[in-house]
């Protein structure tokens, strides 16, 4: 689920998983294709649960806090950016290459981020909703207001240009309010990842 972050809805045809929160299935996570959409909750065909008064695939109502994308099919060794959530380093993204993998979860070595105790790079272990492949390198002119993303602190902060200074040098403003100036090899145009049919990136807008 690499494009959970900043989800707000799913579309038709989709496949997804789904939480179970009743009868005998509740708590476990199944996979299904979502068929209709209406007021913000979404019929859901599942894929290997049986209908037993139809004998046909059961479909179920949810919310949409009850869906998730299917997980992201990956490899070791393939590259890919981290979204920490606990800690000192929540905030950013870190670049890492994927270490072990299991079914929800997989094991990243981190590029920039040492660990204290052993010296080597730190290797985390994440789902897979916080990892997210690295963003298409974009070409451009930036200029007051674009969002982007800055290096500092070892990854990748999103942030907002408040001054051009010249010679390819910026302030960017990032969440949070910190502000920090660098140079153009240090700052990537902003985007969002998401899992969907077909996977997709968007560039982050005012």
């Amino acid at each position: 689920m690499l494009g959970m972050a900043g989800r707000r809805s799913f579309s038709r045809d989709e496949k997804v998983e789904v939480k179970m929160q009743d009868g005998e299935f509740a708590g476990a996570v199944y996979g299904g294709v979502i068929k209709s959409v209406w007021n913000h909750r979404y019929e859901v065909k599942m894929t290997t649960l049986t209908d037993g008064s139809t004998g046909g695939p059961l479909h179920v109502h949810v919310d949409f806090a009850y869906l998730q994308p299917v997980p992201p099919k990956v490899l070791c060794s393939d590259e890919v950016e981290v979204k920490l959530t606990h800690g000192d380093f929540v905030g950013g993204y870190y670049e890492g290459v994927i270490t072990k993998t299991w079914k929800r979860r997989c094991d990243v070595q981190l590029r920039c981020l040492p660990d204290n105790t052993t010296g080597k790079m730190m290797i985390v272990r994440v789902k897979y909703g916080l990892l997210r492949p690295i963003p298409p390198t974009v070409i451009v002119e930036y200029k007051f207001g674009d969002y982007v993303d800055a290096w500092d602190r070892h990854e990748w902060w999103c942030g907002v240009v408040d001054e051009v200074i010249g010679d390819d040098v910026y302030d960017v403003v990032l969440l949070g309010g910190k502000s920090v100036r660098v140079c153009d090899m240090s700052m990537r145009i902003s985007q969002t990842f998401t899992y969907g049919n077909p996977p997709k990136w968007q560039y982050n807008k005012h």
